[in-house]
C-alpha cells in the first residue's frame, strides 16, 4: 500500500520521488552555477588578461598545460572540464547538506551563498596556497581577486536559487499527482 504525501510535503531524498528526478536535482544546480561562474571569469579575464587565462590557470593547477596566457585549446578544454566537475561536485555536496539539514525557502539561498564564501577561502588559501603553492601565482594573476570572489558569490546564489526552483517544481508536481 502506498501512502500519499500531504500537500506541500518535502519530497527531497524520499524513495517515493521518481528516480529520474534525483540526478537532475543533484547535478544540474552545481553544473549550471559553475558554467555561469566560468563564463563570468572568462568575460572579466578578457578585460584584464585573456578570456582563456582563468580556465587555463585551472588546468595548470592540475599540472596540465604550460604556464602563461598563450592560447592552448587542450588546456582550455581541460580547465573548463575540471572547473565544471568541481562545481558539480560542490553542488552535490551542498545539496546533500541541504537535505541533511532539511533547509527550505530563502534559507537555501542564504546557505548556498555562505557555502560559496567558505569554499572561496578553502579553495584559495587552504588548497591553492597550502597544497599547490607553485600554481597559485598564475591562478591569482589570471583574473583579479575581486573577480574570483564575485564569481564565487554568483556561483553560491545561483546554486541556491536553482536548487530552490527545482525543489518547488518537485513539490508542485507532488501536489498535482496527489490531486489527481
Amino acid at each position: 500500500m502506498t501512502q500519499t504525501q500531504p500537500a506541500g510535503a518535502d519530497t527531497r531524498g524520499r524513495p517515493d520521488v521518481p528516480t529520474f528526478r534525483r540526478p537532475r536535482r543533484y547535478l544540474f544546480p552545481g553544473l549550471s552555477a559553475g558554467a555561469l561562474f566560468l563564463l563570468l571569469e572568462m568575460l572579466i579575464g578578457a578585460f584584464f588578461t585573456t578570456p582563456w587565462a582563468f580556465p587555463e590557470a585551472v588546468a595548470h593547477t592540475v599540472h596540465f598545460g604550460a604556464p602563461g596566457y598563450r592560447l592552448e585549446p587542450t588546456a582550455l578544454v581541460v580547465g573548463a572540464c575540471v572547473h565544471l566537475a568541481v562545481s558539480t561536485a560542490l553542488g552535490v555536496l551542498f545539496t546533500v547538506i541541504v537535505d541533511r539539514l532539511r533547509l527550505t525557502g530563502r534559507t537555501v539561498v542564504v546557505a548556498a551563498w555562505l557555502f560559496s564564501g567558505t569554499e572561496t577561502a578553502v579553495a584559495i588559501w587552504g588548497v591553492l596556497h597550502t597544497a599547490l603553492p607553485d600554481t597559485l601565482p598564475q591562478f591569482l594573476h589570471s583574473i583579479p581577486l575581486w573577480a574570483s570572489i564575485l564569481g564565487h558569490n554568483i556561483y553560491g546564489i545561483t546554486l541556491g536559487l536553482l536548487l530552490l526552483t527545482l525543489d518547488r517544481g518537485a513539490d508542485r508536481n507532488a501536489i498535482r499527482a496527489e490531486l489527481g
